[in-house]
């Protein structure tokens, strides 16, 4: 779980033990993603979530489904996010914290398009019934 802004995060379900040949999401992935929603209604009442599966595929087995919108993160999907994080991240490896400006630290945040509304922008797809 990631805080965004107030009342805003990201809920990530993250499945790293499939194989990257695996085809379909399986009925009992998508219930963990539900069960991970309904926590996250249940403990943040009237929050919002981005909710987020990373897995290797994006198509739904038959007789699985999610109750709430789900973005998938993919492996190409995963590695542009780290990539923009570690891009974003690198910019204060020689920054003196004490000068940096309100400013320019949201420059290098539009830069990198690390604003909560692109965050994932690029890295994540629908999932496919």
């Amino acid at each position: 779980l990631w805080s965004l802004a107030e009342q805003q995060y990201v809920l990530w379900e993250c499945k790293n033990e499939v194989s990257y040949e695996r085809k379909e999401i399986h009925r009992e992935e998508t219930g963990q993603m539900n069960n991970s929603c309904a926590w996250f209604k249940n403990t943040y009442k009237g929050a919002q979530s981005i909710n987020v599966m990373v897995i290797p595929t994006r198509k739904l087995a038959k007789g699985a489904a999610f109750n709430e919108e789900v973005k998938i993160m993919r492996p190409n999907g995963l590695r542009s996010f780290l990539e923009k994080c570690k891009d974003f991240l690198s910019e204060f490896r020689h920054a003196e914290f004490v000068s940096l400006s309100t400013e320019q630290v949201q420059r290098l945040i539009s830069t990198h398009l690390m604003e909560t509304s692109r965050l994932l922008e690029g890295c994540v797809e629908d999932p496919i019934e």
